[in-house]
C-alpha cells in the first residue's frame, strides 16, 4: 500500500487528521478509521504512537475506534490539544503505529483548567 512505510520491524500507516467530536475532546484518544484498525490489527485501548510526516515530532494516545462513516476514508480524528503537540493542523497527515515500548515512553502532560492562588479548589471558566 502506498501510505504505509516501513523501517526494519516498524510498520507505519499515513492517514489525513481530521476534528474529533466534542465528547473526546481532552481525553488522550484518537479515533482511526475501522478499516485501518482491522489491517493494522489494533483494538480499542491499545497505545498508539503518532507522528508528524517529517518524524520530528510524537505524541501518544489512546486508540477508539472510528466511526463507521469513516470507514475506508483513511482518516485520524485527534483534538486540538493533541494537535498543538505536534504543530499539526486538520487536513495534515500523520504517521501512526502501535506503540512499541510504552514503559520507557516520555510523558508530558497539559493541564486544562487553571487555578489561582485564591480559588485552590474552584474551577475558573473563561
Amino acid at each position: 500500500m502506498a501510505n504505509e512505510t516501513k523501517s526494519g520491524s516498524d510498520d507505519f500507516v499515513s492517514l489525513k487528521v481530521s476534528e474529533t467530536s466534542a465528547k473526546f475532546v481532552g481525553k488522550g484518544m484518537a479515533l482511526i478509521d475501522p478499516a485501518v484498525v482491522e489491517k493494522m490489527q489494533l483494538t480499542t485501548g491499545d497505545v498508539i504512537e503518532i507522528t508528524t510526516s517529517s518524524g520530528k515530532k510524537k505524541t501518544f494516545a489512546l486508540l477508539w475506534s472510528g466511526q463507521p462513516e469513516d470507514y475506508g476514508l483513511r482518516i485520524i480524528r485527534i483534538d486540538g490539544y493533541t494537535r498543538n503537540n505536534l504543530g499539526i493542523g486538520i487536513d495534515d497527515h500523520v504517521k501512526i503505529r502501535k506503540a512499541q515500548d510504552i514503559k520507557n515512553a516520555e510523558l508530558s502532560c497539559c493541564f486544562t483548567n487553571r487555578r489561582t492562588e485564591h480559588s485552590r479548589n474552584r474551577r475558573i471558566s473563561y
